[in-house]
Protein backbone atom coordinates (compact mmCIF):
# COMPACT_ATOMS: atom_id res chain seq x y z
CA UNK A 1 0.00 0.00 0.00
CA UNK A 2 1.24 3.16 -0.54
CA UNK A 3 0.73 5.34 2.27
CA UNK A 4 2.15 8.52 0.96
CA UNK A 5 -0.71 8.26 -2.25
CA UNK A 6 -3.87 7.39 0.53
CA UNK A 7 -5.65 10.78 2.64
CA UNK A 8 -6.92 8.04 5.14
CA UNK A 9 -3.53 7.30 5.57
CA UNK A 10 -1.90 11.11 5.88
CA UNK A 11 -4.88 11.84 8.17
CA UNK A 12 -4.14 9.38 10.49
CA UNK A 13 -0.72 9.88 10.87
CA UNK A 14 -1.55 13.65 11.17
CA UNK A 15 -3.88 12.85 14.19
CA UNK A 16 -0.95 10.35 15.69
CA UNK A 17 1.48 13.69 15.51
CA UNK A 18 -1.45 15.90 17.18
CA UNK A 19 -1.88 13.76 20.03
CA UNK A 20 1.47 13.13 20.70
CA UNK A 21 2.37 16.66 20.71
CA UNK A 22 -0.73 17.16 23.15
CA UNK A 23 0.44 14.81 24.98
CA UNK A 24 4.28 16.15 25.67
CA UNK A 25 3.60 18.13 28.76
CA UNK A 26 2.37 14.75 30.45
CA UNK A 27 5.23 13.10 29.35
CA UNK A 28 8.21 15.94 30.43
CA UNK A 29 5.88 16.06 33.87
CA UNK A 30 6.58 11.99 34.35
CA UNK A 31 10.48 12.70 33.49
CA UNK A 32 10.65 14.96 36.04
CA UNK A 33 8.85 13.50 39.16
CA UNK A 34 10.84 10.51 38.08
CA UNK A 35 13.95 12.29 37.77
CA UNK A 36 12.90 13.97 41.65
CA UNK A 37 12.29 10.62 43.08
CA UNK A 38 15.96 9.48 41.76
CA UNK A 39 17.48 12.48 43.14
CA UNK A 40 16.14 11.76 47.04
CA UNK A 41 18.79 11.05 49.31
CA UNK A 42 18.66 7.47 51.00
CA UNK A 43 17.92 7.58 54.88
CA UNK A 44 19.54 5.88 57.00
CA UNK A 45 19.25 3.21 60.28
CA UNK A 46 17.50 0.73 61.12
CA UNK A 47 13.16 0.88 60.45
CA UNK A 48 10.35 -0.98 61.20
CA UNK A 49 7.20 -1.50 59.35
CA UNK A 50 4.14 0.05 61.47
CA UNK A 51 0.61 -2.14 61.61
CA UNK A 52 -1.11 0.33 58.96
CA UNK A 53 2.42 -0.93 56.16
CA UNK A 54 3.51 2.68 56.67
CA UNK A 55 7.79 2.61 57.16
CA UNK A 56 8.87 4.17 60.74
CA UNK A 57 12.49 5.26 60.37
CA UNK A 58 15.08 5.67 62.83
CA UNK A 59 14.86 9.47 64.66
CA UNK A 60 17.14 11.24 67.00
CA UNK A 61 15.95 11.15 70.65
CA UNK A 62 14.71 14.47 71.84
CA UNK A 63 17.79 16.22 74.14
CA UNK A 64 17.85 19.29 76.68
CA UNK A 65 21.40 21.07 76.05
CA UNK A 66 22.81 24.62 75.93
CA UNK A 67 24.91 26.41 73.08
CA UNK A 68 27.52 28.65 73.57
CA UNK A 69 25.54 31.77 75.01
CA UNK A 70 24.19 29.70 76.95
CA UNK A 71 20.99 29.06 75.76
CA UNK A 72 18.39 25.77 75.55
CA UNK A 73 18.63 23.88 72.66
CA UNK A 74 16.53 20.58 72.15
CA UNK A 75 14.58 18.89 69.12
CA UNK A 76 12.13 21.58 69.51
CA UNK A 77 15.20 24.22 68.54
CA UNK A 78 16.03 22.52 65.64
CA UNK A 79 12.18 22.02 64.60
CA UNK A 80 11.37 23.07 60.37
CA UNK A 81 15.65 23.17 60.03
CA UNK A 82 18.00 20.66 58.32
CA UNK A 83 20.59 20.57 60.53
CA UNK A 84 24.18 19.00 60.37
CA UNK A 85 25.71 17.94 63.09
CA UNK A 86 29.61 16.75 64.69
CA UNK A 87 31.28 15.85 68.04
CA UNK A 88 34.62 17.19 69.00
CA UNK A 89 36.20 18.94 72.13
CA UNK A 90 38.42 22.38 72.21
CA UNK A 91 41.61 20.77 73.48
CA UNK A 92 41.77 17.88 71.28
CA UNK A 93 45.01 17.65 69.30
CA UNK A 94 44.34 15.52 66.61
CA UNK A 95 40.82 15.84 64.07
CA UNK A 96 39.26 18.40 65.72
CA UNK A 97 41.04 21.22 65.26
CA UNK A 98 40.71 20.83 60.64
CA UNK A 99 37.37 19.32 61.21
CA UNK A 100 36.32 22.56 62.53
CA UNK A 101 38.30 24.87 60.44
CA UNK A 102 36.51 22.70 57.48
CA UNK A 103 33.22 23.36 58.81
CA UNK A 104 33.91 27.26 58.85
CA UNK A 105 33.41 26.57 55.04
CA UNK A 106 30.02 24.85 55.08
CA UNK A 107 29.09 27.62 57.49
CA UNK A 108 29.95 30.52 54.90
CA UNK A 109 27.01 28.08 52.92
CA UNK A 110 24.76 28.02 55.85
CA UNK A 111 25.06 31.83 56.28
CA UNK A 112 23.41 32.20 53.39
CA UNK A 113 19.92 29.68 53.49
CA UNK A 114 17.52 30.24 56.05
CA UNK A 115 16.52 26.61 57.03
CA UNK A 116 19.92 24.74 57.53
CA UNK A 117 21.67 25.34 61.05
CA UNK A 118 25.38 23.50 62.49
CA UNK A 119 25.15 21.69 65.69
CA UNK A 120 28.70 21.17 67.08
CA UNK A 121 28.90 19.11 69.97
CA UNK A 122 31.13 18.86 72.75
CA UNK A 123 32.10 15.38 74.01
CA UNK A 124 34.54 16.86 77.03
CA UNK A 125 31.74 19.01 79.47
CA UNK A 126 33.99 19.04 82.50
CA UNK A 127 36.56 21.13 80.30
CA UNK A 128 34.47 22.97 77.99
CA UNK A 129 32.54 25.04 80.17
CA UNK A 130 29.71 27.47 78.57
CA UNK A 131 32.60 30.55 78.45
CA UNK A 132 35.18 28.16 77.07
CA UNK A 133 32.48 27.41 74.02
CA UNK A 134 31.81 30.52 73.31
CA UNK A 135 35.68 31.48 72.94
CA UNK A 136 35.93 28.47 70.46
CA UNK A 137 32.57 29.46 68.37
CA UNK A 138 34.08 32.98 68.41
CA UNK A 139 37.57 31.71 67.03
CA UNK A 140 36.10 30.33 64.18
CA UNK A 141 33.76 33.36 63.52
CA UNK A 142 31.09 31.08 64.08
CA UNK A 143 27.26 33.05 63.68
CA UNK A 144 25.54 31.72 66.61
CA UNK A 145 22.14 31.94 64.82
CA UNK A 146 23.26 29.14 62.15
CA UNK A 147 26.42 27.44 63.98
CA UNK A 148 25.70 26.22 67.80
CA UNK A 149 28.58 24.75 69.90
CA UNK A 150 26.64 22.61 72.14
CA UNK A 151 27.49 21.74 75.99
CA UNK A 152 25.63 19.13 78.29
CA UNK A 153 25.80 15.90 80.46
CA UNK A 154 28.99 13.98 79.02
CA UNK A 155 26.80 10.69 79.50
CA UNK A 156 24.03 12.34 77.64
CA UNK A 157 26.40 13.47 74.60
CA UNK A 158 27.54 10.00 74.55
CA UNK A 159 23.93 8.33 74.16
CA UNK A 160 23.21 10.47 71.41
CA UNK A 161 26.47 10.27 69.34
CA UNK A 162 26.33 6.60 69.59
CA UNK A 163 22.02 5.85 69.64
CA UNK A 164 21.11 8.89 67.63
CA UNK A 165 23.41 10.14 65.26
CA UNK A 166 25.00 6.55 65.09
CA UNK A 167 28.55 8.10 65.33
CA UNK A 168 31.27 6.84 67.65
CA UNK A 169 31.71 9.15 70.91
CA UNK A 170 33.19 7.57 74.02
CA UNK A 171 35.83 8.39 77.02
CA UNK A 172 39.07 5.78 78.18
CA UNK A 173 40.40 4.12 75.78
CA UNK A 174 40.82 6.61 72.86
CA UNK A 175 43.90 8.29 71.17
CA UNK A 176 43.24 11.71 71.70
CA UNK A 177 43.38 12.28 75.05
CA UNK A 178 41.92 9.56 76.45
CA UNK A 179 38.36 10.19 73.92
CA UNK A 180 37.21 8.26 70.84
CA UNK A 181 34.81 10.11 68.74
CA UNK A 182 34.10 10.12 64.85
CA UNK A 183 35.11 12.34 62.42
CA UNK A 184 31.97 11.94 60.14
CA UNK A 185 29.25 14.65 59.38
CA UNK A 186 25.94 14.33 60.14
CA UNK A 187 23.38 15.30 57.75
CA UNK A 188 19.50 15.45 59.33
CA UNK A 189 16.50 15.92 57.92
CA UNK A 190 13.12 18.11 59.25
CA UNK A 191 11.88 14.80 60.61
CA UNK A 192 15.12 13.91 62.29
CA UNK A 193 16.48 11.37 60.57
CA UNK A 194 19.80 10.90 59.20
CA UNK A 195 19.55 11.37 55.06
CA UNK A 196 23.71 11.25 54.88
CA UNK A 197 27.29 10.85 56.71
CA UNK A 198 30.54 12.39 55.26
CA UNK A 199 34.64 12.62 56.37
CA UNK A 200 34.90 15.89 58.06
CA UNK A 201 38.15 15.86 56.98
CA UNK A 202 38.17 15.12 53.39
CA UNK A 203 36.74 18.13 51.61
CA UNK A 204 35.47 16.34 48.02
CA UNK A 205 33.12 15.00 51.07
CA UNK A 206 32.40 18.55 51.94
CA UNK A 207 31.84 19.62 48.48
CA UNK A 208 29.27 16.59 48.48
CA UNK A 209 27.22 17.50 51.77
CA UNK A 210 26.56 20.66 50.30
CA UNK A 211 25.39 19.41 47.19
CA UNK A 212 23.52 17.20 49.11
CA UNK A 213 22.39 19.78 51.87
CA UNK A 214 20.96 21.47 48.39
CA UNK A 215 18.88 18.18 47.40
CA UNK A 216 17.60 17.60 50.64
CA UNK A 217 16.49 21.51 50.46
CA UNK A 218 15.19 20.86 46.77
CA UNK A 219 13.28 17.98 48.70
CA UNK A 220 11.17 20.40 50.74
CA UNK A 221 11.12 22.91 48.25
CA UNK A 222 13.51 25.16 50.51
CA UNK A 223 15.23 26.30 47.79
CA UNK A 224 16.88 29.65 48.50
Amino acid sequence: MNFSSNPNSKRFFLVVAVILVLQLPVIFFIISKFNHQVDKLPIYGNKEMASNGDTIYHKLPDFHFVTQENKPISLDSLAGKIHIADFFFTTCPGICPKLTKNLEKVHAFVNTVSTVHIVSYSIDPKHDSIPVLAAYAKKHRANPAKWSFVWGNQDSIYALATKGYLVTAEQGNGPENGFLHSQKIVLIDKEFRIRGFYDGLNPAELERMIAEIKLLMAEYKDLP
